[in-house]
């Protein structure tokens, strides 16, 4: 009789849920059971956040219990992830329980590191999840003049141009409440570039220039003068605020930093891009935010990998047919104007930007209704 493989994908992300599904389509139930490894019952889509400080959403839409989300025959553990037990093929868990594996996927995001930067954790306010996007709204709706400052800490692995999209949502929002003259935007990037792309930030500079917003690149947050309310940048420079809305400074896993798999000089997993398998473990698969890379979490890249891994999974269990080897897109929809949107592909150096369009906008506004219902179940 023949046993079945275990496959463990550790994290409730996007990338994590969908390809857990993913394999449960693919594989054969005797073939191979699959397990899902993730502390917590409810699952968001907090790629839509931005757009709940100016209501043009509910909270309650962007989100779903993860067992919901999952095929019945997906086993959820709902416990949190202590360390990685490489030597003996398991994960333990908090609670003290050891699962193994006989292949297995580390699919989660990373962890928001507040600490990192001085005054932070007591100043600022973030649209990187949905409950803090949720809180930001009360905040905006009291603030009648001054300055806001929008912009990424370092080390922010998310979507770049969440930032970008406040910023032009909140200009349009204030000019309606006729507060326009007495409210300046101001938005920050730690670097003259997006993503890696210097073409990118020009075009999205463009964009948020043509809507009264002031730009600064190169400015790298260091620390919060409280008592000045200002924010200071490595080199000393500052800017002076009134709210402060920073994607926060973000960090690997505590269990991918201790673990014991090859890494490289920054502390991530050391893999082969073409494969997104551990270097000298193709039992072991890394996909998301557990990548550590900028843009590798964001919706289109987490479903592209899931995609991938699950079909190369698959392929080594039942015979599905194998991919071709993995290459890292990054495709984002960032907002123009209060209703138009536009696609920006960056496929290795180059970069394709599409039309703004009002149907790009719409896709982006609903997005959580093909999200929760067909993407993440992995139908598509």
């Amino acid at each position: 009789m023949k046993v079945p493989e275990r496959i463990v994908v550790v994290g409730n992300s996007t990338a994590g849920i969908t390809v857990a599904n993913k394999l449960r389509t693919r594989i054969a139930k005797d073939d191979g059971e699959v397990i899902l490894i993730a502390g917590g019952n409810r699952h968001y889509f907090n790629d839509a956040s931005v757009f709940l400080p100016v209501n043009y959403l509910q909270s309650s839409y962007l989100s779903a219990p993860v067992k919901s989300l999952l095929k019945k025959s997906i086993v959820h553990v709902n416990e949190n992830i202590k360390s990685i037990d490489v030597e003996n093929s398991g994960i333990l868990t908090e609670e003290g329980h050891l699962i193994r594996y006989t292949y297995l996927v580390i699919a989660m995001d990373c962890v928001p590191n507040l600490d990192a930067i001085p005054g932070f954790k007591e100043e600022v306010r973030s649209v990187n999840d949905v409950q803090s996007a949720t809180s930001l709204r009360e905040d905006i709706q009291n603030l009648k003049q001054g300055s806001i400052v929008i912009g990424n800490a370092p080390n922010f692995m998310g979507n770049q141009l969440l930032i970008s999209d406040l910023a032009i949502l909140l200009s349009k929002y204030f000019k309606e409440n006729k507060l326009d003259s007495k409210i300046k935007i101001q938005l920050f990037f730690p670097e003259q570039k997006i993503h890696g792309n210097v073409d990118l930030f020009n075009v999205i500079e463009k964009y948020l220039t043509g809507h009264n917003i002031e730009v600064i690149g190169g400015f790298s947050l260091a620390s919060l003068n409280v008592k000045n309310r200002e924010l200071v940048s490595s080199e000393g420079k500052t800017i002076k605020y009134d709210l402060p809305v920073v994607m926060p400074p973000e960090t690997l896993h505590k269990s991918i930093q201790t673990s014991n798999f090859p890494k490289t000089d920054s502390g991530h997993i050391d893999i082969d891009e073409s494969t997104l398998s551990v270097k000298n473990n193709e039992q072991v698969y890394v996909i998301g935010g557990s990548l550590g890379l900028p843009g590798s979490q964001n919706l289109a890249s987490a479903l592209d990998q899931a995609e991938f891994v699950s079909a190369r999974i698959a392929n080594k269990i039942s015979g599905y047919r194998e991919p071709e080897p993995f290459k890292m897109k990054i495709e984002l929809q960032p907002l123009t104007d209060n209703k138009l949107a536009m696609t920006a592909l960056l496929d290795g150096d180059s970069l394709m930007v599409g039309k703004a369009s009002e149907t790009d906008f719409l896709l982006r506004l609903y997005a959580h209704s093909s999200y929760f219902g067909r993407e993440i179940r992995g139908f598509v």
